[in-house]
């Protein structure tokens, strides 16, 4: 079992949102944090230097790239959903990580102030994210979203009653426990239905 390193994600680090680089994803060699949002099999793109995503009220994918996780490169995305702007606190608390299910994967999108989904891919036996392409050390993912859950019961996004939802990503590429620029975004999705 991976050991879980710091913690997530928030936008407010520096005053301004750092920059994710291109749109698609042209390598699967990491350089910096870069997520795709897909519904109904087509990408949701994001509105330029905003980072607010307009989407449906309905089950979605994440696809995003990283390095295979090793014990010497514990590489992950670390994600979290908040109904409200992310609290920056979180950012230094260790052992925030959520855990996943005995197979590893996470069957909801949990909406927490105070934990972040850590994903990654070792194998097919121990990961958090299904592979999608792997190109010598490097892996580009997918995390289908069809439920959340608020400690009290899981339900369908279509149940989901905020106007958005925020979802912070952040993934230390350089391994040096330090947010850099391009390692941290927080998207902000909007429901149109």
């Amino acid at each position: 079992m991976p050991k879980i390193v710091w913690l997530v994600l928030t936008v407010w680090i520096h005053g301004a949102l750092p920059m994710i680089g291109q749109r698609t994803i042209n390598s699967l060699e990491p350089r910096r944090t870069h997520v795709q949002f897909f519904q109904d099999g087509e990408e949701i793109r994001w509105i330029d230097e905003e980072w607010v995503i307009n989407m449906k009220r309905e089950s979605f994918e994440m696809r995003f790239n990283l390095r295979k996780y090793t014990e010497q490169d514990p590489s992950a995305l670390h994600v979290m959903f908040t109904a409200t702007p992310p609290d920056v606190n979180v950012l230094n608390t260790e052992g925030a990580g959520l855990a996943g299910r005995i197979d590893s994967l996470y069957e909801d999108a949990i909406i927490d102030h105070g934990g972040f989904h850590y994903l990654y891919y070792q194998n097919e036996s121990e990961r958090r994210a299904n592979l999608l392409v792997e190109k010598g050390p490097n892996v580009y993912l997918s995390w289908p979203i069809e439920t959340w859950y608020n400690y009290q019961e899981r339900k369908s996004l279509r149940d989901f009653k905020g106007e958005a939802l925020f979802v912070s990503c952040y993934s230390d590429w350089n391994n040096n426990q330090m947010i850099d620029e391009g390692e941290l975004v927080v998207f902000t999705i909007h429901f149109t239905q």
